[in-house]
């Protein structure tokens, strides 16, 4: 049974709702090695080394960061994914009580963490994330630009945990990048702070609500759901992660297999009882990324991790096609590396 979020007070008043605006609430919290984009204010969120930030320092004000919860890496010495969960959510709970609720807005996080390399929480998360952010009035903002429109079997992420947040951010997936577009997501609650023609959302921008990119996404959603994408995802991915943990068998290199759907990470590891990485003078991305050149895969290195996001539509013939040139450019990798070849 996970612990639920303290009762305890860090400050005499009782915190108010942060849906119809707060000025008090300037601060957000994000979790270390999350990526939320490259604009000067949500780079500093998570700080990712995706996005090299020198030329915008000094950091921004009120960026709080907490653990990640990456159970093949528990910041916090969980020894399971749900103890790695829970301590992870109680952390962003004692975050809150030490900053005071009273100055804390929102909290943002990837359901699934992409920059990790796919990294799926403990179902103990989201649920205690939702209830620690209800109990303080700290809004929760679900990053599901790469996450969203079926990528992780479901059409949003957060749907796993039956979670629904306050505020939701969408691109990429909501019209396949055939043209620019994203959109924010949010529950009357807080769009009510803007009704009336004295307080309306003054957000206008030369490109914005451009009508072709609108009819796009319309047709491209309608594509998404008249195929059975999402459905697709789920259960091809199911399948291509069976073949990945297959090839882990194989593989002295692969350390860990994780993902949901067709967002997948196979991390690499120099040594699988203390997962510790592959050493940066081994030049593992490179070398990997030449067999991948030359096997016909398109797959993103960061640092040790193997990222796996194809289309949606694809078929386990295909997959079939990818797990072979995979498991060749692993053999060929780890033959140049004097890795014995396991039994």
């Amino acid at each position: 049974m996970a612990p639920r979020p303290t009762r305890r007070r860090s400050r005499s008043r009782e915190p108010t709702t942060n849906a119809g605006g707060d000025n008090g609430r300037y601060k957000v919290i994000s979790r270390r090695g999350s990526y939320h984009g490259t604009t000067a204010g949500v780079l500093w969120l998570g700080g990712s080394s995706a996005a090299p930030r020198d030329d915008f320092e000094p950091m921004y004000p009120g960026m709080v960061h907490a653990p990640q919860p990456n159970p093949y890496h528990c910041e916090l010495g969980g020894e399971t994914s749900s103890e790695c969960a829970t301590r992870c959510a109680m952390a962003i709970e004692e975050l809150i009580q030490f900053h005071g609720p009273e100055t804390v807005a929102a909290v943002i996080a990837e359901p699934i963490s992409t920059p990790m390399g796919a990294v799926v929480p403990g179902d103990e998360y989201w649920p205690l994330l939702r209830e620690i952010c209800d109990h303080h009035g700290v809004l929760l903002i679900a990053d599901e630009v790469i996450n969203g429109f079926g990528r992780t079997g479901e059409m949003f992420a957060v749907e796993h945990w039956d979670v629904v947040p306050d505020i939701m951010t969408i691109a990429k997936g909501i019209i396949s990048s055939y043209l620019p577009l994203a959109a924010t997501v949010v529950k009357d609650e807080v769009a009510d702070a803007f009704a009336g023609k004295e307080n309306y959302f003054r957000h206008v921008l030369t490109f914005s609500g451009h009508p072709v990119s609108a009819a796009a996404s319309l047709k491209n959603i309608e594509i998404i759901q008249n195929e059975n994408m999402v459905e697709n995802s789920r259960d091809v991915g199911a399948y291509f992660k069976e073949q990945l943990e297959g090839l882990a068998g194989d593989h002295p290199l692969i350390g860990d297999v994780r993902g949901r759907g067709l967002l997948m990470g196979v991390e690499l590891v120099s040594d699988r009882e203390t997962r510790a990485p592959v050493a940066e003078d081994v030049h593992i991305a490179d070398k990997l990324n030449e067999r991948f050149k030359k096997y016909g895969l398109i797959l993103r290195m960061s640092g040790n991790i193997i990222n796996i996001g194809p289309p949606i539509c694809i078929t386990e013939g295909e997959v079939d096609e990818i797990m072979h040139a995979l498991d060749v450019s692993l053999w060929e990798v780890e033959g140049e590396m004097g890795i014995a070849q396991m039994a």
